[in-house]
């Protein structure tokens, strides 16, 4: 008993530790948010900076430069091989996102399963030619102690990205729903065993050394992962096998939706711009002999090779991107619902100006470093990069939005016109002195084309399946007066989940043909512009799928079902709105108003619990979507109010001051979205 009790004290206070987004967005101050989000990248990138810097040195020490340029391909390859691969990994995590119901921890385990044989095959089939390759090479180079050096520090990074590939989908198969929270000793001890064998070794067999830790600390690193990953599988109960017949297997690759796999894998490897640059770059100079440099313009600068360069610093550029992917869940989740459209916006806002800050923090590393390595580069040249780093971050940011709103095309559009624009620097005159203000130039282009595709896919965006009763009453004002609308009876008593699977259930039956609401607790509104859909009589598959629950449908009569002008458009008036700010105060003095609009409230929410501020606009959806006029949680009733397809107030009562049954509240509240501003007795 005393374990037990021991288990949800440690679990209190880590859940006391954690700093919700939700509480943050309600009271528009992310910057706490962002602290504990970001607490472990700075110190983490630093000590992987630090063994990187190192790696460098001590290959250009020990090995030629042809060797070192082919190791830096490999190293660089490596990422943009592991970038496509997470992008590829979007289609399973959006298919494990679509599960519902009760069997949805069974198909999410089925679907984990399939994924991984398919990575364990992909991971073995890459090692295998990848270590043939360079069993090849190393034959062919005349079996010296330096090629057999390189062999197996490629042979290392093989194997190290070859277990990668499972290792990212028991993670995907996870990260698709939930995070998964780790501790700042389980971030950091891979890398801080790496240096350790670096210190312990390197004066003794410099390269010999580097093998060695690449190997201590992706062991680690692994053994570490999984021991996390396995234990949210224990506690969400998600079983995945290997155990897979060769039907199975084939069915699943038959079923694979290869446009979408493709063009996500491509737009996984487009967000590791940075390590693409560096490939081409290094292969340019390798392999084609060609030249290329920013700097020729300006002899003074001083600057090394750029693609050796690049790669030195890449780790600092890469940072200057990979922060957004700590965002990539909080992004998805706002996605998820249309309710948070304006908490997805201000977060997005927010994201811009910490972008800034962070492009800073990685440009200083990037500055430090290679004035460590290269002491006569240029200040001024390392100067001239800091906006490249701004723009790049934002780049980064804007790229994880479209990909986590699926809009890969867009991101595939944006390394486009990045590479369109490298392009044309390449082909122009060697010494051309704007060739960095060019390069920032593409990618400021790249930015305004991102968000140009935002605004114009914006225009004409059909509303959600699901309506509030007053957004409802806007869309009928401008239906065609022979569209017939219908009210779905549902048997009283229905649990919360039961009705918001029968909106799913209309949700899937009216997308992109119709429109639905909460009439009441157990009555639906709903109209349909496709004829398959308007049926007067309800389909026997629905009353089959809801086990009887929805058990009627009838036809309204226009002049019934369908507001006037003046009522459907009511509630865009802010006098009108203020009206019903002034009849809940009227029932409820001690009362707070949430007007997600003028954040005016912030004071007023300081006196509540964290627990009530993180839960208040989740559960608002959840209301939402099961029709419920309020929700008690907390010790407080609250009354969510959509207006225009988001959530527009929220009214908070506390429990003690009264049952909301006994007030007329609710029933002002859904006339007052009904087009009738009229208190009226009865909940």
């Amino acid at each position: 008993m005393e374990a037990l009790d021991s288990w949800f004290r440690n679990e209190a206070k880590k859940q006391s530790r954690l700093v919700s987004l939700y509480s943050c967005l309600l009271i528009d101050r992310l910057a706490p948010y962002f602290v504990f989000r970001l607490r472990y990248l700075i110190v983490l990138e630093v000590l992987v900076l630090c063994v990187h810097v190192a790696e460098f040195i001590i290959l250009s020490a020990h090995l030629p430069p042809s060797s070192v340029i082919l190791i830096f391909l490999f190293r660089a390859g490596a990422l943009t091989i592991r970038g496509a691969w997470w992008g590829a990994l979007e289609v399973m995590r959006e298919r494990i996102r679509s599960f519902r119901g009760q069997e949805a921890t069974d198909r999410t385990g089925t679907e984990i399963s399939v994924w991984l044989v398919f990575s364990m095959l992909i991971g073995a089939v890459f090692a295998i030619g990848m270590l043939g390759l360079t069993g090849w090479r190393y034959g062919q180079s005349g079996s010296t102690e330096t090629a057999l050096l390189i062999s197996i520090y490629i042979a290392v990074i093989t194997i190290e990205l070859a277990l990668q590939f499972p290792m990212q989908v028991l993670h995907s198969g996870i990260y698709a729903r939930r995070r998964i929270y780790r501790s700042f000793w389980s971030v950091v001890i891979p890398t801080i065993l790496q240096i350790a064998v670096l210190v312990a070794l390197t004066p003794i067999a410099p390269v010999s050394a580097l093998i060695v830790s690449i190997l201590a600390s992706s062991a680690c690193a692994l053994v570490v992962s999984l021991v996390y990953v396995l234990r949210m599988y224990q506690i969400t109960g998600i079983r995945a096998k290997l155990s897979l017949g060769w039907s199975e297997l084939r069915a699943f690759l038959s079923g694979l939706p290869l446009w979408s796999f493709a063009i996500s894998a491509i737009s996984g490897l487009s967000l590791r711009v940075d390590s693409v640059l560096v490939l081409v770059i290094l292969g340019l100079s390798s392999f084609a002999g060609q030249s290329v440099s920013l700097t020729s313009g300006h002899p003074d600068w001083n600057s090394p090779h750029l693609g050796v360069y690049l790669y030195l610093i890449l780790p600092a550029v890469r940072a200057a991107y990979s922060w957004t992917t700590l965002f990539y869940f909080d992004l998805v989740r706002l996605r998820l619902s249309p309710l948070y459209t304006q908490m997805r916006a201000l977060l997005f806002r927010r994201l811009t100006r910490a972008a800034v800050i962070l492009a800073a923090i990685f440009w200083g590393l990037s500055f430090a470093v290679s004035r460590i390595v290269y002491p006569d580069i240029s200040a001024t040249f390392l100067i001239a990069l800091l906006p490249v780093f701004v723009v790049r971050a934002w780049l980064g940011l804007l790229q994880m939005r479209a990909f986590t709103m699926g809009y890969h095309a867009r991101v595939i559009l944006s390394v486009v016109t990045l590479a369109t624009a490298g392009f044309l620097i390449a082909v122009g005159e060697s010494a051309d002195p704007y060739e960095l203000l060019e390069v920032l130039a593409g990618f400021c282009l790249a930015c305004a084309i991102l968000l140009c595709a935002d605004w114009w896919f914006s225009i004409g965006k059909p509303p959600p399946v699901q309506q509030s009763l007053h957004d409802l009453g806007t869309l009928f004002f401008d239906l065609e007066d022979e569209t017939p609308i219908y009210r779905a009876r549902l048997v009283s008593g229905l649990r919360n989940s039961a009705r918001a699977s029968i909106g799913e259930m209309f949700n899937e039956r009216l997308n992109g043909s119709g429109h639905w609401a909460w009439l009441q607790h157990n009555a639906i509104l709903y109209f349909a512009t496709d004829a398959k859909n308007t049926e007067p009589v309800l389909p026997s598959s629905l009353v089959t799928n809801t086990g009887g629950a929805l058990y009627s449908v009838e036809q309204l009569h226009p002049k019934h079902g369908k507001p006037t002008k003046p009522t459907a458009r009511h509630a865009r008036d802010k006098a009108d709105i203020d009206a019903l700010v002034s009849a809940f105060k009227t029932y409820w003095p001690n009362g707070t108003v949430i007007d997600l609009d003028s954040h005016g409230y912030r004071k007023e929410l300081s006196q509540f619990s964290p627990d009530l501020l993180r839960s208040i606009l989740p559960i608002a959806l959840r209301a939402f979507k099961a029709g419920d006029a309020f929700v008690t949680h907390g010790g407080m009733n609250i009354y969510p109010l959509v207006i225009d397809g988001r959530i527009r107030m929220i009214f908070l009562v506390s429990a003690s001051d009264g049952s909301p049954l006994g007030s007329p509240w609710p029933a002002v509240l859904r006339n007052w979205q009904a087009g009738a501003l009229a208190a009226k007795d009865g909940g």
